[in-house]
């Protein structure tokens, strides 16, 4: 079971639950606001395609302004560099092989300074905006030096850089990457320490963060509500083990692989895989490549009773909350927030072998009590990550900071230069 099993999320550092989920909720929070609260997203979803969960919060709140009277929202997204930024963020041959290409460093500077720029083209043009929300704080660095001086900054963040670089994914560690760590963190903390606050998507993400007097509410976007509504109940038998990892290898796929070969060759179970590798089809293992966002995927979910995930390097995974909302039992490796995800609705443990990992699959596939119990469990679990609750606590926590500020008697000042 999982080692934090109880943990919810949804709360404030102050432990305040979610708000109601009725009419309330979907106007917002009653205050002495007369329109709609108008959020300017900047937003990094497009500067990688290994990143594919940023566009989720756009599309997330998209459809949420779209449904309530409380929230009109602007996405801004943060050009690719072209011409010479674009060499500025490559490796630098030789160098990388030791890690001390400041390859990491350099990204964060380039793509925050065309969020700057594209930031300071959009204010000159207008029109006005309530709250600036900027995703994630990667793209924040220099933040102090142009941040909006009237208007309450936000930092959505799903990972710690340092946390990042450490699940090895990306490149090997080197000689050098102590140093690039260093540097990254401490232009981190400067951009966290010139907002007003910080979500951070987990309470595992709120601890992988450099530490500062910034107040720290712990957020997740939610799922959109094509997600939500009554459960499949699973009736096709064997079960279904699935995995989903774009990248096969970083994500456990030759482990899965390993783990159920002997229980499909029995029949105890059916296994399929969806990633954008070429990995082979196999009796009883189909492959499919689906990409993020393709609405098939709650299908997919939603028929089978098992999502595997031995991954390596994982933060704050959409699939396993998708996974939950379609009561599908998880079972994962405990990296990023994973065991605070799942909780009591699966298992969570240290990377296991392919016998390991075989042998809790297998008390699964042959207990199909214990599998509806723990479907329940997922089910109940992906409740907590609706859109329409996550938004409503959005706005609260929008409308807390923005008075705040005004019971200061003065503008928001954290951290900007003189004028």
């Amino acid at each position: 079971m999982s080692r934090l099993s109880g943990i919810h999320l949804g709360h404030t550092q102050g432990g305040e639950p979610w708000p109601s989920t009725g009419a309330e909720a979907e106007s917002g929070p009653q205050s002495g606001h007369s329109r709609a609260i108008r959020i300017l997203l900047v937003s990094e979803g497009r500067l990688g395609t290994g990143i594919m969960g940023h566009l989720r919060l756009e599309q997330v709140l998209h459809d949420e302004a779209a449904v309530r009277s409380a929230i009109e929202v602007e996405v801004l997204n943060v050009p690719n560099p072209v011409g010479i930024s674009r060499y500025l963020v490559r490796d630098i041959p030789g160098l990388r092989r030791i890690d001390l290409d400041l390859q990491q460093l350099r990204w964060h500077a380039i793509h925050s300074d065309l969020a700057r720029r594209a930031f300071a083209a959009r204010e000159a043009a207008g029109p006005p905006f309530d709250a600036l929300l900027i995703h994630t704080q990667a793209v924040a660095f220099g933040l102090r030096r142009w941040r909006p001086r009237r208007v309450p900054v936000f930092i959505s963040a799903d990972c710690g850089t340092r946390q990042w670089r450490d699940f090895d994914i990306w490149r090997p560690r080197g000689l050098g990457t102590r140093v690039t760590e260093m540097l990254t963190e401490h232009f981190e903390r400067e951009a966290l320490t010139a907002a007003d606050a910080v979500l951070a998507w987990s309470e595992w993400t709120r601890h992988t963060l450099p530490q500062t007097d910034t107040p720290v509410h712990v957020w997740h976007p939610g799922l959109e509500r094509r997600w939500t509504g009554q459960v499949s109940v699973r009736r096709e038998w064997p079960p279904l083990l699935l995995f989903v990892g774009g990248r096969f290898a970083a994500k456990g796929g030759q482990l899965f692989l390993e783990a159920v070969r002997p229980l499909i060759a029995t029949g105890a179970a059916r296994a399929q895989i969806v990633t954008s590798d070429d990995v082979p089809s196999e009796k009883g293992l189909k492959v499919s490549h689906l990409k993020p966002g393709d609405p098939r995927m709650s299908e997919l979910l939603s028929q089978a009773h098992v999502l595997v995930l031995p991954s390596k390097g994982e933060a704050v995974p959409w699939t396993v909350i998708e996974a939950l909302s379609q009561g599908c039992v998880v079972v994962a490796s405990d990296v990023g927030a994973n065991a605070e995800l799942v909780a009591d609705a699966g298992y969570v443990g240290p990377m296991p072998t392919a016998t390991e990992l075989r042998q809790v699959l297998s008390d699964l596939v042959t207990s199909p009590e214990r599998l509806a119990e723990l479907s329940i469990r997922a089910a109940e679990r992906g409740a907590h990550f609706e859109a329409k609750r996550s938004v409503s606590r959005l706005v609260e926590i929008i409308e807390e900071v923005r008075a705040e500020l005004v019971s200061r008697a003065e503008p928001s000042t954290r951290d900007s230069p003189p004028s």
